[in-house]
């Protein structure tokens, strides 16, 4: 089940890229896959006529690799890629980049790192032998290591330096706590001035290795350039393949608000999150149910919110799976951003809106929102099969979960059709609808970030999870550190109050 989304879209990973649009010169293609000797697995999209030539190379191994006080080191060697190699300096890859077009890019998630490039096809082979250099030879000392620590520092302060870009780390570290698994993956000053070039060389000689190696090549078949993909990393030693599956995130128990004061701004940006166990997930198996819970919450706060307290002009309402959230885990999260005045009603009206929901909006409500989304299926154009690029996406990023690697079918990325869904909505019933909530949602760990014009601490927004039926009591203030945030060169305002843990006392 993807990501469910009203009203707006739920952020993608930093850098993340998507399949690229279908080749209208391609005709239908089909994936396949090969392991070299060496343990490299890659997959192979085919697709007759295409006129461009995609390459990803991944490895399974990313910032919970770094080494103890160095967090940032493979962020850091993934931007070396760029900065030249033995047999190309800098500048000459950078002209090389371009003159291919241009499209090339990487990222660094906890768990991997990735690098992509897309050429004209007639290129391929140049393209192939480029990214396969970057991939194996990066710059990792000289004056290409300090000015890439410089743009990795420059990173660090993105987004006006304030602590607004740092929120879903934030909302992270507030909902799963401090731990490998909600590091900041960039790092701070301190841990990748203590990099060295050996620390460089290590983790590339550890990790970009052929077991631990993924590859995906998409474009025509006669023109996907394999020998040069097969010989150069052929080439790699086999290494050993990293196993991160045991890393889990875990729900840090209780409720919590975390208040970040941003003076230099006249808004407050609301995050609220509902921690959602696998077990109550698996529990509630209507896809329908849990759509139409998603819309009807959404319903709600746009008639309360806008329509009534205008408070806001829209939220975004997600039902994020534990595939997407992290391990074992799922999250049911409303976002809006508005006036500072308008924070703590905002914020009233939203924990009140959940709690109605848990008992269901009655059988009038649910008539009507059943059919408000029957009529938002309807006008939904047709279903479209996943393109061959999507299938070979899709299998390149479950190779990077398991020794082996097996192609992804179109089933499973579309498990439930248009048409299977609307028959599902048919048949739904309110007792069903309100089983689902019930058992999606539970204010036990409600967690809330705010982010903005906030001078008072909070105080407002404690009053007025009060005034919803929340114990101030109950709530943990402000659990999360921002001094990492500093130490990256944030602006961390003054007067952040340190944890007030919920009182044993009654409200």
């Amino acid at each position: 089940m993807g990501t469910m989304t009203l009203m707006g879209t739920a952020p993608l990973r930093p850098h993340a890229r998507s399949a690229p649009p279908a080749d209208a010169a391609a005709k239908p293609g089909t994936v396949r896959t090969e392991t070299l000797p060496n343990g490299v697995r890659i997959v192979i999209a085919e697709r007759p006529g295409a006129s461009a030539t995609r390459f990803q190379i991944g490895i399974g191994a990313g910032s919970l690799q770094d080494p103890v006080g160095k967090l940032g080191l493979a962020h850091l060697l993934e931007h070396l890629a760029f900065e030249g190699s033995p047999t190309r300096s800098a500048s000459q890859q950078e002209r090389l980049r371009s003159q291919l077009g241009n499209d090339w890019n990487a990222s660094t998630d906890r768990t991997e790192v990735r690098y992509y490039g897309v050429v004209p096809a007639q290129d391929a082979v140049e393209g192939a032998a480029l990214i396969t250099d970057m991939f194996r030879n990066p710059a990792t000392k000289g004056l290409r290591v300090a000015q890439e620590l410089a743009a990795v520092r420059n990173e660090m302060v993105a987004y006006d330096g304030t602590l607004d870009g740092q929120s879903e780390n934030i909302a992270e570290r507030l909902v799963y706590g401090d731990g490998p698994a909600t590091n900041n993956i960039i790092g701070t000053r301190s841990s990748t001035g203590a990099i060295t070039p050996t620390d460089l060389r290590e983790f590339h000689r550890s990790y970009f290795v052929g077991r631990n190696t993924v590859v995906l090549v998409d474009g025509d078949p006669e023109r996907l350039a394999l020998g040069t993909i097969r010989h150069e990393l052929g080439a790699l030693p086999a290494g050993a393949r990293v196993d991160n599956s045991d890393v889990k995130r875990t729900i840090q128990p209780g409720r919590a608000l975390q208040v970040v004061n941003e003076a230099s701004t006249s808004t407050v940006a609301l995050d609220v999150l509902v921690p959602i166990a696998e077990a109550h997930l698996k529990r509630s198996r209507s896809d329908a149910a849990k759509r139409l819970l998603v819309s009807s919450i959404g319903s709600r706060l746009h008639e309360r919110l806008r329509r009534v307290d205008h408070l806001t002009y829209g939220t975004d309402v997600t039902l994020e799976p534990g595939s997407d959230t992290g391990r074992g885990q799922a999250l049911l999260r409303v976002r809006t951003n508005v006036a500072a005045a308008h924070a703590a009603p905002a914020l009233g009206r939203i924990v009140e809106t959940l709690k109605d929901a848990i008992d269901g909006f009655g059988p009038k409500t649910f008539d009507r929102d059943l059919a408000e989304l029957r009529a938002r299926l309807r006008a939904q154009p047709p279903d479209v099969p996943p393109t061959t690029s999507q299938l070979a996406e899709a299998t390149f990023d479950r190779a990077f979960q398991g020794p082996r690697i097996k192609a992804a079918t179109a089933r499973e990325l579309t498990p439930t059709s248009r048409a299977s869904l609307h028959s599902a909505l048919e048949r739904l019933t309110l007792e069903t609808a309100v089983e689902t909530a019930a058992n999606l949602i539970s204010l036990d760990n409600l967690k809330v970030v705010a982010i903005g014009a906030l001078p008072d601490g909070g105080g407002a927004l404690l009053d007025a999870l009060r005034g919803a039926g929340i114990p101030s009591a109950s709530v943990t203030r402000n659990p999360v550190d921002l001094s990492q945030y500093r130490e990256m060169g944030i602006a961390v305002p003054k007067g952040s109050t340190p944890p007030v843990r919920p009182s044993r006392r009654g409200d």
